[in-house]
């Protein structure tokens, strides 16, 4: 299965910017929010389905009905209390690891595209900078404000990003990384380079909807900072898919 890309009428006729940023800026903005409307819903589901008559038997039989020995879903059951406080909090945090998907998603194929058009205007017996070529091809393993600075080199633009975006994406890239590698725990590195105060090593970073919103807001102003001059400065570029 293939997720399409949509269509948009962010291009005109008159090819004053190429189609494939819009593209890719269009469904990474849409996928974003079809995040978190997902999980605000699937947790409210959960919830519902928990609280009706006979809804945990009614779980569990189904769960035993698929195969769960009964001594798992005892475990299951006893771990799930015992570390309450922090599940509680799962569904909010998990979102932001999607958020996050979703822009290494855009801005890895934003790199391919850069790197594509470039090549594309190489003259006859031209090669491109092994500079650009290493750096468009590794982008998506680069922090965020790394991958800024490749794309604005590489494309020889400016993304204009207030300074207050640039300061909640560092505190979410923060945030995030303690998710990947540290069960959401504060860490000395976390401490050293965070501008939020009140947090000891080994507590969990845990975060409401307010500030999850901000760091989804200060995503979508970077989509849509970026995707704008570099479709612009290419739009002459050869026509560009994914799997490209």
């Amino acid at each position: 299965m293939r997720i399409p890309l949509p269509k948009t009428n962010q291009v005109s006729k008159e090819r004053k910017a190429h189609p494939f940023p819009a593209q890719i800026g269009l469904q990474t903005l849409e996928l974003m929010q079809a995040s978190i409307f997902h999980s605000m819903v699937m947790d409210e589901a959960a919830g519902q389905r928990v609280r009706q008559e006979r809804g945990v038997e009614e779980i569990n039989g189904a769960l035993l009905e698929a195969g769960l020995e009964k001594r798992l879903l005892d475990d299951g059951w006893a771990y799930l209390g015992k570390y309450k406080v922090l599940f509680e909090r799962f569904v909010t945090q998990n979102v932001l690891i999607a958020l996050r998907s979703q822009w290494d998603w855009y801005v890895r194929n934003l790199g391919r595209f850069i790197l594509t058009a470039l090549a594309s205007e190489c003259q006859e017996g031209e090669a491109l900078s092994k500079s650009k070529e290493n750096d468009l091809t590794k982008i998506g393993f680069k922090d965020i404000q790394t991958q800024l600075r490749i794309l604005e080199r590489c494309a020889g633009i400016a993304i204009d990003v207030p300074g207050f975006v640039r300061e909640a994406i560092h505190e979410m890239s923060l945030v995030r990384n303690l998710g990947l590698h540290n069960r959401w725990e504060v860490d000395d590195f976390y401490i050293k380079n965070s501008r939020t105060e009140g947090w000891g090593v080994g507590e969990i970073r845990y975060f409401e909807v307010p500030e999850l919103e901000e760091w989804h807001k200060a995503l979508a102003n970077l989509v849509n900072a970026s995707w704008s001059p570099v479709a612009v400065r290419f739009k002459y570029a050869p026509d560009f898919e994914l799997g490209s």
